[in-house]
């Protein structure tokens, strides 16, 4: 009787809270009234096992568990429960959140060994999320059930609470925030840049220069001449090499992304450099929910307060907010300007080839783009895009660009040349970062990576400098390719990613969630007589955030035999890419720029090896390769104190 109420609590909802708005101005009887529904939801939760409609979350309690219930022509579903993290009103768990600076991998970290590979959190009240860190069920998310879960969990309208014009175009057009059309249109664009070997090649010379100029600003750092009476063997210098790397891969998102010329040392180009830099670093500085409280609290509030909220965010917006806008302010600053150039340039070649409708999928193939000198991914996206207007518009009936679509496609193209220059210039810098730490502790893999590259040096330029090609970093350096994968697999850059799930359009009307199948497990008996299979199955409501922690799967004994040791050996023959393996995603919303990534951090590591020995570290016994380096996620995972 309680589970034929739930579809009334709807008609509730609808009629009478809108009808309280009207009648009174008392916020403590709207607050009130939230209060008596929530909690007459949890009651209905509790007793309503019998219902054929599917039971939201519960809300509070130690025993806060999903339940669902599926029945389909008189099969009836287990119900599934799961544990989770004690919620609480109105916040849920979004305390923790705080206490841990919005370090999600450390949190993860902790509720995986309580409550299981798979456990319910709410973030907030009425926003249920599963946490994930199996690995088949990932599989499923990203893969096999990926229609279900295409968009990033993000509050509708995140712009609102951001202070500051360019931030809020990075927050409304980023590629991680939009969805659906506007996703596809955006990536689109992006996958025939970041896809193309051939353009990967041509931007080789720019990461090789970069590389050179590492070396050479390492090599200057050296300081001891040739009277010390020091031993050979003690001759050393302790650099910040998290810092170093950071400049070089700054050089190199500079130079690929936006265009810029690295090799100038001019006053103006030194000043240009040092801004992206410092703002680059302020980003990151200043990610996570702890720098931006008004996210936390739009969370626990009705919707219909959000414009008030977001007025009251930008009006008295936090120092890390500010920080966080100007710095958007400079690179969008530097990235419009040369998008004002591809603009002029697409109109001179193309003129402005006629469009019609809204940004959306194209089912055309994407055009064989060709870099130019001095061009950008900046440039080539926008030659992208006008390409695909072209090719969607009649010759009949379509008006040509129109102003306000070409203003909002730039705002879009800055957003993303935004993102790949902060992903970009943090993301690599730390893996290489991390890479030299554990080669460090495996100097046998340092010298198997030198020895590797000697070899590639003498057959493919004897005498020359080294050079690598996008074509040779795939192919001809398997060894210090292996060593980067295996560094990744202990320290992803996004340790934990996550998605929402919506139901696809070919979804059937009425359709509240999607089904995800844990893994069928054999279980033999004792005397090895017996085996039996057995299956489960997870209900993942509508409009739930599900989150991947890829950390955890990589660091999962089933998965990886000593999980928590560099064995770069797991990438190398006979063996083959790890199941579980999947620092930069999968599927369609997998890293767009992962084969530049690892382009880069081959070429760099390669130049380095070329030239520079590793001292072994000192390993304390029983320690593991984790147990010496504190870290951090924020954002992306990196040192804490450096490396």
């Amino acid at each position: 009787a309680i589970s034929m109420m739930v579809p009334s609590l709807d008609v509730v909802l609808d009629v009478v809270w809108p009808f309280l708005l009207r009648m009174t101005d008392s916020y403590v009887l709207w607050f009130a009234f939230l209060i008596m529904v929530v909690y007459f939801r949890q009651l209905m939760n509790r007793f309503a096992h019998a219902s054929v409609r599917v039971i939201s979350v519960m809300i509070g309690g130690d025993k806060s568990c999903l339940r669902q219930e599926y029945n389909k022509v008189n099969n009836k579903k287990k119900i599934v429960r799961l544990a989770g993290p004690r919620s609480f009103p109105f916040v849920g768990s979004a305390m923790a959140l705080f206490q841990n600076q919005g370090d999600l991998d450390q949190m993860f970290a902790v509720w995986i060994k309580q409550f299981g590979k798979i456990f319910n959190m709410q973030l907030f009240v009425g926003i249920p999320a599963i946490v994930i860190a199996d690995a088949n069920l990932a599989r499923q998310v990203f893969l096999k059930k990926h229609t279900w879960f295409v968009n990033r969990p993000a509050p509708s309208n995140l712009e609102r609470f951001i202070p500051g014009t360019s931030a809020q175009h990075f927050f409304r057009w980023s590629m991680t925030v939009v969805k659906d059309a506007e996703w596809r249109s955006v990536r689109r664009a992006a996958t025939a840049v970041f896809h193309s070997n051939e353009i990967l090649n041509r931007f080789s010379p720019a990461v090789n220069e970069a590389a050179k100029r590492l070396v050479n600003d390492l090599k200057a750092l050296w300081s001891w001449n040739d009277t010390n009476d020091v031993d050979e063997d003690e001759r050393f210098v302790d650099v910040e090499i998290w810092r170093k790397i950071g400049e070089t891969t700054l050089e190199v998102i500079c130079s690929t992304v936006m265009g810029l010329e690295t090799s100038n040392t001019s006053e103006a180009s030194r000043t240009r450099h040092m801004e992206l830099l410092k703002s680059a670093r302020a980003v990151f500085a200043n990610s996570g929910f702890a720098a931006n409280p008004y996210l936390l609290i739009a969370g626990a509030v009705p919707k219909m307060f959000s414009p008030i909220l977001g007025l009251i965010a930008r009006t008295f917006p936090t120092q890390q907010m500010r920080d966080t806008s100007k710095a958007l302010e400079t690179i969008d600053h530097y990235a419009n300007e040369l998008l004002d150039e591809a603009i002029a340039q697409v109109q001179c070649e193309e003129k402005a080839p006629p469009l019609t409708a809204e940004p959306a999928s194209w089912p055309v193939p994407p055009p064989r783009l060709e870099l130019q000198e001095g061009e950008s991914i900046i440039n080539l996206m926008y030659k992208m895009w006008a390409h695909d207007k072209g090719l969607k518009s009649t010759a009949t009936a379509a008006p040509r660009i129109g102003p306000a679509l070409r203003r909002e496609w730039a705002q879009a193209i800055r957003a993303q040349a935004a993102l790949f220059f902060i992903a970009g210039y943090e993301t690599t810098a730390n893996t290489l970062s991390f890479t030299l730490y554990l080669l460090a502790r495996h100097i046998d893999w340092f010298h198997a990576i030198q020895a590797e590259v000697d070899e590639h040096h003498a057959r493919k330029n004897p005498g020359g400098q080294l050079t690598v090609t996008h074509d040779d970093a795939q192919t001809l350096f398997p060894k210090t390719m292996a060593c980067i994968r295996e560094a990744i697999r202990l320290f992803p850059p996004a340790p934990v990613t996550s998605r929402v799930c919506s139901p696809p359009s070919h979804a059937a009307s009425g359709t509240n969630g999607a089904w995800l199948d844990e893994e069928d497990e054999t279980v033999v008996s004792d005397d090895g007589g017996i085996t039996k299979t057995t299956k489960s199955t997870i209900f993942v409501p509508k409009n739930a955030d599900v989150f991947i922690a890829i950390r955890a799967i990589h660091l999962d004994p089933q998965m990886f035999s000593n999980p928590r040791t560099f064995d770069p050996q797991r990438f190398l023959p006979p063996n083959k890419e790890p199941y579980a393996w999947f620092p930069f995603g999968l599927g369609p919303r997998q890293c767009v720029a992962t084969k530049l990534a690892l382009t880069e951090a081959v070429t760099v590591l390669a130049h380095f090896a070329r030239s520079f020995d590793l001292k072994a570290a000192y390993v304390a016994p029983g320690e593991d390769d984790l147990e010496g380096l504190e870290t951090k996620m924020a954002g992306t995972l990196g040192p804490t104190k450096g490396v």
